[in-house]
């Protein structure tokens, strides 16, 4: 029945997509699902989706492919994705249902493992991140963490990540590995800040020598009564003043990142070749429509924008004002 169900779709590219309900998945019945698939050779699996309550106990359910089937099921998966509605702990031990040798032809990964990345749980994943060309991470993670992470990722060409800081989550004196992204396109960061934490979010000096689309947000958390008014930028991006030199399209957006125009200037004067510029956040507009005006030495702030985007929701608890000119459309 499997061969005959996949034999349909003859040249075309061939998907598995498993969904477990429940939080404790009964494993016989995936199992059953599962195993006539990847033993057979005549089904090559190119998209994967394994998705569960708990993913963790699904995949080490699932047992080590020499056991329970064809140890090479997954030499064509180039998608994976992997999907937990609950956080998994971490554990020391491995999810080994996955290795590099399986996964040689995966290309392209989207991660979520509950609303906040446990310490630690992507080194139980075999995974050959070093061949990644497309990762999406949509739980927050630790900064720390990234920082760590995100160099294994050498072969990135899109990458979409949600970042925590915290105000201890960052040693001043941690040294962290610095790598080069030379086929780096697209890079979306949001990062969840709170006003407690003054200190701006610095970049290592990455080497994006090919980066055309950056995508900056802040998820805001309100301050507590005894923190000052935030006095500092978000971000310092100074490591990157080559890439954003050379960077054609940038998005600053998130609906609860309320940000002085002043910071929002002191990004746009490190990206003088913009031609494509949206933004989604809490400002006085008008005070950053006055910089895209050519002084008197002839100076103008984003010379080559050819496209500006207002994607914003008036909130009614947002801390800034928001004004847009009646002459700007």
């Amino acid at each position: 029945m499997v061969k005959n169900h996949y034999g349909r779709s003859k040249d075309l590219p061939k998907s598995l997509d498993v969904d477990t309900a429940s939080l404790y998945p009964q494993l016989d019945l995936v199992k059953s699902v599962i195993t006539p698939v990847f033993n057979n050779e005549d089904i090559e699996i190119e998209n994967l989706a394994l998705r569960s309550d708990v993913l963790s106990p699904l995949l080490r359910g699932l047992g080590t492919p020499a056991e329970r089937w064809n140890p090479n099921a997954f030499r064509k998966v180039e998608s994976l994705v992997l999907y937990s509605r609950a956080s998994s702990g971490s554990s020391e031990e491995d999810i080994v249902i996955f290795s590099p040798e399986r996964l040689k032809a995966l290309r392209r990964l989207s991660f979520r493992n509950g609303h906040m990345l446990s310490r630690g749980i992507l080194d139980t994943y075999a995974i050959p991140w070093q061949n990644l060309t497309h990762v999406a991470i949509t739980s927050w993670m630790a900064i720390e963490e990234w920082k760590q992470f995100f160099p294994k990722l050498t072969s990135l060409e899109e990458g979409i990540f949600y970042i925590t800081v915290e105000l201890s989550d960052e040693d001043p004196f941690q040294v962290y590995p610095v790598s080069q992204h030379r086929a780096l396109s697209n890079l979306t960061t949001i990062f969840k800040i709170s006003d407690d934490n003054q200190t701006p979010v610095s970049f290592e000096p990455y080497g994006f020598p090919q980066l055309q689309h950056l995508r900056l947000g802040v998820h805001q958390t309100p301050p507590s009564s005894t923190t000052p008014t935030r006095s500092h930028p978000f971000f310092d991006l100074h490591n990157l003043q080559n890439t954003l030199n050379n960077l054609t399209a940038l998005s600053l957006s998130h609906p609860k990142w309320d940000v002085p125009a002043k910071d929002i200037t002191a990004i746009l004067i490190l990206t003088p070749s913009l031609r494509s510029l949206t933004m989604g956040v809490s400002t006085n507009y008008d005070r950053i429509f006055e910089q895209f005006q050519v002084d008197w030495n002839g100076f103008a702030l984003v010379p080559c924008l050819e496209e500006f985007v207002i994607d914003w929701i008036l909130d009614p608890l947002s801390l800034n004002v928001v004004t847009v000119g009646s002459g700007v459309s």
